[in-house]
Protein backbone atom coordinates (compact mmCIF):
# COMPACT_ATOMS: atom_id res chain seq x y z
CA UNK A 1 0.00 0.00 0.00
CA UNK A 2 1.42 3.34 -0.99
CA UNK A 3 1.60 6.31 1.32
CA UNK A 4 -0.87 8.13 -0.93
CA UNK A 5 -3.39 5.28 -0.67
CA UNK A 6 -2.98 5.16 3.09
CA UNK A 7 -3.47 8.93 3.33
CA UNK A 8 -6.61 8.73 1.17
CA UNK A 9 -8.09 5.99 3.38
CA UNK A 10 -7.30 8.04 6.49
CA UNK A 11 -9.04 11.10 5.05
CA UNK A 12 -12.13 9.03 4.14
CA UNK A 13 -12.28 7.54 7.64
CA UNK A 14 -11.84 10.99 9.24
CA UNK A 15 -14.69 12.32 7.11
CA UNK A 16 -16.97 9.47 8.25
CA UNK A 17 -15.92 10.09 11.86
CA UNK A 18 -16.61 13.84 11.51
CA UNK A 19 -20.12 13.18 10.18
CA UNK A 20 -20.83 10.70 12.96
CA UNK A 21 -19.52 13.10 15.64
CA UNK A 22 -21.64 15.92 14.17
CA UNK A 23 -24.75 13.73 14.19
CA UNK A 24 -24.15 12.61 17.77
CA UNK A 25 -23.87 16.22 18.95
CA UNK A 26 -26.87 17.25 16.87
CA UNK A 27 -28.93 14.37 18.26
CA UNK A 28 -28.22 15.19 21.89
CA UNK A 29 -28.86 18.88 21.25
CA UNK A 30 -32.14 18.06 19.53
CA UNK A 31 -33.18 15.79 22.37
CA UNK A 32 -32.51 18.47 24.99
CA UNK A 33 -34.22 21.25 23.01
CA UNK A 34 -37.12 19.15 21.72
CA UNK A 35 -36.26 19.72 18.05
CA UNK A 36 -37.70 17.10 15.65
CA UNK A 37 -39.76 15.54 18.45
CA UNK A 38 -42.51 14.34 16.10
CA UNK A 39 -39.93 12.61 13.89
CA UNK A 40 -38.31 11.05 16.96
CA UNK A 41 -41.67 9.82 18.31
CA UNK A 42 -42.48 8.13 14.98
CA UNK A 43 -39.07 6.47 14.78
CA UNK A 44 -39.02 5.44 18.44
CA UNK A 45 -42.37 3.69 18.01
CA UNK A 46 -40.79 1.59 15.26
CA UNK A 47 -37.65 0.97 17.34
CA UNK A 48 -39.60 -0.20 20.38
CA UNK A 49 -41.08 -3.08 18.38
CA UNK A 50 -37.63 -4.27 17.21
CA UNK A 51 -35.70 -7.15 18.83
CA UNK A 52 -32.55 -4.98 18.79
CA UNK A 53 -34.18 -2.40 21.09
CA UNK A 54 -33.45 -2.47 24.83
CA UNK A 55 -33.78 0.42 27.30
CA UNK A 56 -33.50 3.15 24.61
CA UNK A 57 -30.48 1.55 22.89
CA UNK A 58 -30.13 -0.34 19.62
CA UNK A 59 -28.04 -3.27 20.87
CA UNK A 60 -24.87 -4.18 18.97
CA UNK A 61 -24.98 -7.69 20.38
CA UNK A 62 -28.23 -8.19 18.47
CA UNK A 63 -26.89 -6.69 15.23
CA UNK A 64 -27.86 -3.10 15.99
CA UNK A 65 -25.81 0.09 15.86
CA UNK A 66 -25.29 0.61 19.61
CA UNK A 67 -26.76 4.10 19.52
CA UNK A 68 -28.81 5.91 22.15
CA UNK A 69 -32.05 6.10 20.20
CA UNK A 70 -33.80 9.09 21.80
CA UNK A 71 -30.94 11.20 20.40
CA UNK A 72 -30.33 9.38 17.09
CA UNK A 73 -34.00 9.42 16.09
CA UNK A 74 -34.07 13.24 16.14
CA UNK A 75 -31.42 13.58 13.40
CA UNK A 76 -33.06 13.74 9.98
CA UNK A 77 -30.18 12.20 8.01
CA UNK A 78 -29.60 9.28 10.41
CA UNK A 79 -30.85 5.85 9.39
CA UNK A 80 -31.92 2.66 11.09
CA UNK A 81 -29.21 -0.02 10.69
CA UNK A 82 -31.83 -2.46 9.36
CA UNK A 83 -33.68 0.12 7.21
CA UNK A 84 -36.89 0.33 9.23
CA UNK A 85 -36.79 4.15 8.98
Amino acid sequence: MTLLTLAAKLIINMDKFSKKAKNILEGFTNEVTGKNQKLSDQRMEICQSCVKFHKNFCLRGRGGCGCFLPAKTTVEDEKCPVDKW
